[in-house]
Order: structure tokens, then C-alpha cells, then sequence
């Protein structure tokens, strides 16, 4: 092993000796553009891609906040990955709960109780 390693500096060292300045710097430009074009380019443009279509993932709770007209925190509801959110006031104590089925939202009280239906005409 040593001894490959030692012919690989070897060879190295005998292609600098060889090789003007002006060579190796145009074969690091080279080497620079080929990055650039192969890699950079389209890792940014696959970052860009990703950040257009941003969904979220299926099994991945949705968390919002609302907010009053001071940018005071109101309350917060959380969707799970069923569909079912819960809501939330601004001391964290559950407020409610919503499901939605067949285009009919259940919403039900802080204890489990139903308290309205809504109907969609979708």
C-alpha cells in the first residue's frame, strides 16, 4: 500500500515538474467550471425546486398561530396527519377540536363534546 501511495506522490510531483504555471492554473479553472456546471448549478436549482412545491410531507403535522392586530399571540391549532385539528388558546389549554369526513366538518368543545356540524357543496 505504502508503495502505490509513494508512486501516486511520485507521479504528482513528476506532472508538476513537467507542467508550466500557466497549465495548472488553467487546469484549476478547468476543474472550477466543471464544479460549477456539475454540481453547484444544479444542486441550487434543485434547492429552488424543492422550496417552490414545498408541501408537507405526508405524516407531518401542520402547526398555525394566530395572531391580534398588536402581533399578540391569540391561540394556535394543530393538524394531525388524520386531518383532525385541535385548538389551542394563548395559555396552550385545548379550546376545541374539528374532523372533517365526506365534505362535513365536526367540531366538538374542550371536553369531547359535539357542538356543530358544517356542510360543504363541494
Amino acid at each position: 500500500m505504502w508503495y502505490v501511495l509513494g508512486l501516486l506522490f511520485l507521479d504528482d510531483a513528476r506532472s508538476k515538474l513537467r507542467t508550466t504555471p500557466e497549465q495548472r492554473s488553467a487546469t484549476n479553472k478547468d476543474f472550477v467550471i466543471f464544479l460549477w456546471k456539475w454540481v453547484f448549478f444544479p444542486f441550487a436549482v434543485l434547492l429552488i425546486i424543492g422550496w417552490m412545491f414545498e408541501k408537507p410531507a405526508h405524516g407531518q403535522t401542520i402547526s398555525r398561530t394566530f395572531r391580534d392586530a398588536n402581533g399578540t399571540s391569540t391561540g394556535r391549532s394543530v393538524t394531525d396527519t388524520k386531518g383532525h385539528t385541535t385548538f389551542y388558546n394563548s395559555l396552550g389549554q385545548n379550546t376545541g377540536r374539528s374532523s372533517t369526513q365526506n365534505g362535513i366538518t365536526t367540531i366538538y368543545n374542550e371536553r369531547g363534546q359535539q357542538t356543530g356540524t358544517i356542510r360543504s357543496n363541494k
